[in-house]
């Protein structure tokens, strides 16, 4: 519930409606600071794969691609 609380706090998400009261201790509880806002995720995204060849996620887009090239293996346009 805390979570869920947490979640309507941020975004107002409240999908089943529920009557949230604000749990005992949440205002004591340290959240950590969003990271910062990136325009370009996609470059970022390349970055990293390009220093982790050998990371199980970059083999992974490496043999069946993702979002950003509509899921064709890298190298196959």
């Amino acid at each position: 519930m805390l979570l869920k609380y947490r979640a309507y706090k941020i975004y107002t998400y409240n999908p089943d409606n529920i009557n949230f009261i604000k749990p005992k201790n949440y205002d004591k509880l340290n959240w950590q600071d969003f990271l910062p806002k990136n325009e370009n995720i996609k470059d970022i995204f390349e970055q990293v794969i390009k220093k982790n060849k050998k990371n199980k996620a970059v083999l992974s887009i490496n043999k069946y691609g993702w979002v950003f090239n509509d899921f064709m293996p890298l190298g196959s346009k």
